[in-house]
């Protein structure tokens, strides 16, 4: 269990607002697994919770670059969550780097393996400790910080009259892991006077890192880099050996950042995107290439979540993994709210995530039409969406006929969108793109390695040219090219097209 860490803009009428002349900021340090959030009120005061992990001095450091991003010359509170190692134990390090003012833990209890953390705590805080209980504030100028929990008790009554969240009251609730996680001192922060705030979400891997990659060094960059990364050096060695060895061997991704923005040497070439690039290297790059109509693949693996794989091959823009509901929703307890909201769009049975039959094609379908009219309507889809999200289907239908007054029908919304992917597909048919472009990289047919759960998991031509099939039968599309036919077109009031 994370630390839990609410930060809540209280809004009060306008008459008692005033001008800010900092604002609130919010940084969330990469630590890989831990945790280390500093937070400069708009006071200028500085409060951070948790210090990451004791590899080296990697996180006190990293820890330390967001200070001088923050302008902090000192930290002004230190909480630290819990006393395991990936969030107490760079700790030792960034004092050394920095005056900390006060310390706020939950208190001694601790389990004998986690003894070496607390003691390297205490010496740390010598003099400057307090053992909070819920309840307690901490005293950051300009924010109210409150103590909602630690050493396994909570805050006995709701703030400022909360209450239950209706949309947990059917979540699975897990059991506890370990004891030190049920003792964490989790907060409640916010600025009771800041009628609005700007945060800065930043991950730190190093000053150098940050000041020069700032809009620059997006995810399709990352999957660039990593392409090249995976490549053999007798294919890059030709192009750039001197960059090769100091880029594609040793990963010094601020120097590749940095060629890319400027187009010198191979970041000439990276420029282009991660297909362009490996088209110019060879063939043998371009099997490392992992895109889709030259876009980069998001997170998600099309091997384990089957129906996600078809939509990145058949979307018209590319890979995407918010153009369709994600396989494990599938899942969902046939009580849920999840399964209830997919209802509305379908009875789809509760299939294997690396399933790939026709009732896994119906389902990506049906929700790729979904999130497409969400599109449409412009639509958030942290928001909005056919499962877990805040409002479902039938609240979307709600919006629009009192936003437009327009009484539609999920039908018609569900028409709409796929009206839009039609176009999308109609466009890409003028420019000659089609079924040959409806594909999945030549990596994702090959079995995974290592150990883990997917170890040897591909899919395989066979079972996806067999989905793509039944996706164009269920889209209007000719099985031949994969465009939208004409009596689709005309379906859709498109004749025109």
């Amino acid at each position: 269990m994370l630390l839990l860490l609410l930060l809540a803009l209280l809004l009060v009428p306008s008459s008692t607002r005033y001008a800010q002349s900092k604002p609130l900021d919010i940084y969330w340090i990469d630590v890989e697994g831990g945790a280390a959030t500093l937070i400069v009120s708009p006071s200028g005061e500085s409060f951070l919770i948790d210090t990451g992990w004791m590899v080296g001095d990697r996180d006190a450091q990293r820890i330390y670059a967001a200070t001088q991003l923050a302008g902090v010359k000192k930290i002004d509170y230190l909480l630290i969550s819990h006393f395991h190692a990936d969030h107490v134990g760079g700790l030792a390090a960034f004092s050394k780097m920095m005056p900390i003012g006060k310390f706020y833990d939950h208190g001694d209890t601790i389990e004998k393996e986690n003894q070496q953390w607390l003691d390297s705590y205490t010496t740390a805080s010598a003099g400057k400790r307090t053992i909070v209980k819920p309840g307690d504030e901490i005293p950051v100028k300009g924010l109210r910080v409150l103590v909602v929990a630690s050493d396994q008790k909570v805050l006995a009554k709701p703030v400022n009259g909360g209450g239950p969240n209706p949309l947990c009251a059917t979540a699975e609730q897990k059991a506890p892991i370990g004891l030190e996680n049920q003792r964490v001192a989790g907060v409640l922060a916010a600025n009771p006077l800041l009628g609005h705030s700007h945060a800065a979400y930043m991950v730190i891997r190093g000053i150098e890192s940050v000041a020069k990659s700032k809009d620059i060094f997006k995810s399709s960059k990352k999957t660039t880099l990593a392409s090249l990364f995976a490549m053999p050096e007798e294919i890059v060695k030709d192009h750039d050996r001197e960059f090769a060895v100091q880029l594609g061997l040793y990963q010094k991704y601020t120097r590749a950042i940095e060629a890319i923005a400027q187009r010198r040497g191979v970041g000439n070439l990276l420029a282009e995107g991660s297909l362009r690039a490996a088209q110019t290297l060879g063939a043998a790059a371009v099997d490392l290439t992992v895109t889709v109509k030259g876009q980069e693949l998001p997170a998600h693996m099309p091997q384990h979540k089957r129906s996600l794989g078809l939509i990145y091959a058949v979307n018209a823009f590319g890979a995407d993994h918010q153009s369709s509901e994600h396989d494990s929703m599938l899942k969902a307890k046939p009580d849920s709210l999840q399964k209830k909201r997919l209802g509305q769009l379908g009875d789809f049975p509760a299939l294997d995530l690396r399933d790939l039959s026709d009732d896994k094609v119906r389902f990506a379908w049906r929700t790729q039409c979904f999130y497409s009219a969400l599109d449409t309507l412009g639509l958030c889809q942290f928001v909005w969406g056919p499962s877990w999200q805040l409002y479902g289907p039938a609240e979307t239908v709600e919006l629009v006929r009192a936003g437009t007054g327009w009484d539609a029908t999920l039908d018609e919304l569900l028409t709409i969108g796929e009206r839009k992917i039609n176009l999308m597909r109609a466009f890409n048919a003028r420019e000659g793109i089609g079924k040959s472009a409806d594909t999945l990289p030549k990596k994702l047919f090959e079995p995974l390695g290592g150990k883990g759960p997917t170890a040897g998991v591909a899919l395989t031509p066979e079972e996806f040219e067999r989905a793509r099939a039944t996706y164009y039968e269920l889209a209007g599309c000719d099985p031949a090219t994969g465009y939208p036919t004409r009596a689709k077109l005309g379906e859709l009031g498109l004749e025109w097209v």
